[in-house]
């Protein structure tokens, strides 16, 4: 597959557009899939979508299988139309000017500008942005980051996840940010980023999507590709400490644990994210009590180190 035989050549390459391009299609085809109750199973996503060509011994497309493969660069506008009639809201994450920043190396205001108004909760909004009165102009809250950090980490959300996302390009843009309060303020806003891909991970646990999700921020955002660019040269330090391979094992071990939480009375998905933004949230040795509570007994060294990587 081309996506993936570019990202072996040089796996600190910023994606270009085409690559993000296929990962959108994916996750978009995946999300649809998993919401009509079709566990990986896009064949079913077709037969839903075209019945008419499933008759007379015809030869079924398979337009659905690519979208979800990651085959297709993306599909055309009435394909999302209509999946949007059949799964409302379905378009808002095809249509999410989140990809965009994927493949440019510069934040800009007119991506913060896209990301604001794609919000739609209206708590996040206002947490984040002051809006002038009987004018389109926007502020962005500053005062207590670390708050606001951890009142969207508790969310963990689409919306909230856009949020964060603002607040990291804001600190590329701001160049003139005190030094030191930038390179604190990045790592705690990353941290949360991956806390949030790992919770909608356990919330919509769809193979490999939020994996590549994580790629994406991990590629654009650790600066791996960094060249000397005197605008990302306060940044270029900072790394995330986990890989792909440490985030899907994080991500199952969540998903164990949100499975087997007894003290969930409601498994749903506000539940399970407020059961993960707590327990996340404890130490290393009250985290492997919970573990060794609900699976028995096991090596917890490995599930010590996942933890402290994620703990930074």
């Amino acid at each position: 597959m081309q996506l993936e035989s570019s990202a072996r050549k040089n796996k600190n390459k910023l994606l270009g557009k085409d690559d993000v391009l296929f990962i959108r299609t994916k996750f978009w085809a995946r999300m649809v899939v998993f919401r009509a109750g079709f566990i990986d199973n896009p064949k079913k996503m077709q037969r839903l979508f075209s019945p008419d060509k499933y008759v007379n011994g015809q030869s079924p497309p398979k337009d659905w299988e690519g979208y979800y493969k990651g085959l297709i660069k993306q599909p055309l506008r009435r394909t999302i139309d209509k999946t949007n009639d059949l799964m409302p809201n379905s378009e808002k994450i095809f249509d999410m000017p989140l990809w965009e920043i994927f493949y440019s190396d510069i934040a800009t205001d007119k991506q913060v500008e896209k990301l604001v108004f794609h919000i739609k909760d209206i708590r996040i909004f206002n947490r984040i942005i002051k809006k002038e009165t009987d004018s389109s102009t926007f502020h962005l809250r500053t005062r207590n980051l670390s708050k606001t950090i951890e009142y969207l980490v508790s969310l963990s959300t689409f919306d909230a996840l856009n949020a964060l996302t603002i607040l990291l390009l804001n600190l590329e843009i701001r160049i003139n940010t005190n030094i030191h309060n930038r390179l604190e303020y990045k790592g705690a806003i990353m941290s949360a980023i991956l806390e949030v891909l790992i919770i909608m991970s356990v919330q919509y646990p769809i193979k490999k999507c939020f994996t590549e999700l994580f790629t994406l921020y991990k590629r654009r955002f650790s600066y791996s590709w960094f060249q000397g660019n005197p605008k990302l040269l306060f940044y270029s330090d900072f790394k995330w400490n986990i890989n792909e391979t440490d985030f899907t094992k994080i991500s199952r071990l969540y998903l164990n644990i949100a499975k087997s939480a007894k003290i969930l009375k409601v498994v749903n998905e506000k539940n399970i994210v407020k059961f993960l933004f707590k327990f996340n949230r404890s130490d290393i040795q009250i985290k492997n009590q919970v573990c060794n509570n609900m699976f028995g007994k096991q090596d917890y060294s490995a599930v010590a180190n996942l933890y402290k990587k994620i703990l930074m």
